[in-house]
């Protein structure tokens, strides 16, 4: 399962940053996440009735760029713009992705801020 976490938010376009903004939502579980050019992001949720709990319309879960900005807007709270984003796996989960050379295992840490890849067998 995947998750985004949105990072370096503010509610205001044209807002001068002196440092990082604040943090947005962790957006998940996922199944997976398809970005379309840089209009939006589309959401594949292991379970569907999680995209209301984000404040994602489940019939078209998406969230939008503007510029060069993912927006997003979490339910009783204002528009926030995100300059950074990370897609990572749950923590504690391993995974392995097979190319002709061989395959890379990965393993996600338990703090879930840090991939280690490795050549299998």
């Amino acid at each position: 399962m995947f998750y985004l976490k949105l990072y370096n938010g503010r509610h205001d376009l044209e807002q001068t940053m002196g440092d990082f903004g604040f943090a947005g939502p962790e957006i998940g579980p996922l199944k997976s996440i398809h970005g379309t050019y840089t209009t939006h992001f589309m959401l594949s949720f292991v379970d569907e009735a999680d995209a209301v709990k984000f404040g994602i319309d489940p019939n078209f879960p998406a969230i939008r760029f503007h510029e060069d900005m993912l927006c997003h807007q979490m339910p009783g709270e204002s528009l926030a713009y995100y300059g950074d984003w990370t897609v990572y796996l749950e923590a504690g989960r391993t995974w392995q992705i097979a190319n002709k050379g061989g395959s890379l295992v990965g393993k996600v840490a338990d703090d879930a801020k840090h991939v280690m890849l490795g050549r299998a067998g």
